[in-house]
């Protein structure tokens, strides 16, 4: 934890500091975003932000062919405002990058709420971005969705919201914000299949199954829901992915040996234990 999340404010400083489509401008990083920019892995980018370094060169340069035609284009500097983002428990760092990122590079302020089951990683990150952030630009609240979040996308000087989180909670904060019809980003959940075909190599396809499926317990909002399998290869499939999943570990997710550790709380515990019964 103490080295991610110094690597984690390097990635969004070097976000901000590299973001150069148009000619939206990261003043309110400084120069010390540029300097951070020139020690961070292009690949940490890649990973944490989603957008690999070397596209932004495609996209300036799709932008500029784009300009050469006959039409009329023009950008502006203006930036949106206060932005509201409200991050999940199942990914409290990496949600807030993601957030966090566009917002500094295109010159606006953000309020954080992290889920009130895993607030200290975010806390702890907002203390060191103090160093580096100008006072008053990155702020946190913690507590409840309600009141602490709905605070948030309700209060007049909040211009957008970002949220990640569960399908109902997206549906009210976004009649919430229709009202004064505010920009709003959702990440909601999912109930996505995993698709074995005939062609497919046992090989490969039976661990990224297994994975897809078990990974962080499961607790993943791209986590598969189930495996949809092509008729000829169903038998061997299921024969070798109930040999790989009935051999995962559980137990302890501070021990190194533990391959699917705790869920989140007890009342998620019980919901799940529910769908299983």
């Amino acid at each position: 934890m103490l080295v991610v999340m110094p690597l984690l404010l390097l990635i969004i400083c070097g976000y901000a500091a590299n973001f150069n489509v148009s000619s939206v401008k990261a003043a309110v990083v400084g120069p010390r975003a540029s300097q951070l920019a020139a020690q961070l892995p292009s690949r940490l980018t890649a990973d944490l932000i989603g957008f690999p370094e070397d596209r932004w060169e495609d996209l300036q340069s799709w932008s500029e062919r784009l300009m050469r035609t006959d039409s009329i284009t023009f950008d502006t500097d203006a930036f949106t405002g206060v932005v509201g983002a409200i991050t999940p428990w199942n990914g409290p760092l990496v949600t807030m990058a993601w957030k966090l990122g566009p917002a500094l590079a295109t010159g606006c302020t953000i309020v954080v709420k992290p889920a009130e089951q895993t607030p200290l990683s975010l806390l702890r990150f907002v203390q060191l971005a103090q160093e580096v952030i100008p006072p008053g630009v990155l702020q946190v609240i913690t507590g409840d969705g309600v009141p602490a979040g709905q605070r948030i996308v309700e209060h007049p000087d909040v211009a957008k919201v970002a949220f990640t989180g569960s399908t109902k909670t997206g549906g009210e904060i976004m009649r919430l914000c229709s009202e004064p019809i505010k920009r709003l980003t959702l990440e909601l959940g999912g109930k996505s299949p995993n698709l074995v075909f005939a062609d497919a190599e046992l090989d490969d396809a039976v661990p990224s199954s297994v994975w897809s499926i078990y990974y962080s317990a499961g607790q993943s909002c791209e986590a598969r829901s189930r495996v949809l399998v092509e008729r000829p290869l169903y038998d061997d499939f299921v024969a070798k992915f109930s040999e790989l999943a009935s051999g995962l570990k559980v137990g302890d997710p501070l021990d190194p040996e533990t391959q699917v550790g705790s869920l989140i709380s007890q009342e998620h515990r019980d919901r799940v234990h529910g769908y299983v019964e």
